[in-house]
């Protein structure tokens, strides 16, 4: 008896629609998020899981939070585009991008936050690309050329960073420090936006490089902390 082939549906989670007519850049393709006009810095940061209880048009939407707050939005972000544009702009997801993942997966979240941020962007959202540095293979070149953690991020314009979560120890330091040194001497940004205060020692010794603005992370800001960004 011949059996029945069952047609078995599958989603490698890429959602490749999200970066139709983008530009791509890097031997790892990454799309583009362009550099705009004018730099907009933003009056608050607020996550993606909390838009509804924080009403503030001059917010940028900021998820520097666990993966599955923004998981709704990473799987359908058509859905989300009219709530994103009640705040002034976005910042684009933070996948997680763990030093001990192979190079391989934190290259795909890599890739994660700048097709969402095409997306966006695409949709007539003011876009921050958010810089993720990684393991010491994607930020120096030991295994490519230029480090792939800089491409399809914009020069010479605005780019968001967060240390939070990322420098409990010192080793997680090293790297933050090392990865943030390398994207200020590649794409020389006007403004870096910081979330969280947890690395502001090392940002006062790079203040030549760029201006800094840091925002309390939320849980700070739901404890009385001020919401507004602090040039520094």
């Amino acid at each position: 008896m011949k059996s029945k082939s069952r047609k078995i549906l599958a989603d490698d989670g890429f959602n490749p629609e999200l970066v139709l007519g983008a530009r791509f850049e890097g031997v790892l393709k990454f799309p583009c998020i362009e550099a705009h006009r004018d730099i907009v810095v933003p009056d608050s940061l607020v996550p993606f899981s909390q838009i509804k209880k924080y009403n503030n048009n001059k917010a940028f939407v900021a998820e520097y939070e666990h993966d599955h707050y923004f998981g709704l939005l990473a799987e359908n972000p058509n859905a989300f585009i009219d709530l994103i544009k009640t705040c002034g702009g976005f910042i684009t997801t933070d996948n997680s991008v763990y030093l001990d993942d192979p190079p391989s997966v934190q290259i795909s979240n890599i890739y994660r936050s700048r097709a969402m941020g095409y997306y966006v962007q695409s949709r007539g959202i003011y876009t921050i690309g958010n810089f993720r540095g990684g393991s010491e293979e994607l930020y120096t070149d030991k295994i490519f050329k230029v480090p792939p953690v800089v491409d399809g991020l914009p020069h010479n314009s605005i780019i968001a960073v967060s240390p939070y979560g990322c420098v409990k120890g010192c080793e997680e330091r090293k790297h933050f420090e090392a990865s943030l040194c390398v994207m200020l001497d590649y794409l020389h940004p006007k403004v870096v936006l910081v979330y969280s205060h947890g690395a502001d020692k090392i940002l006062k010794t790079l203040r030549h490089k760029t201006q800094f603005v840091i925002y309390n992370d939320w849980i700070s800001v739901r404890h009385g902390k001020e919401a507004h960004g602090i040039w520094l």
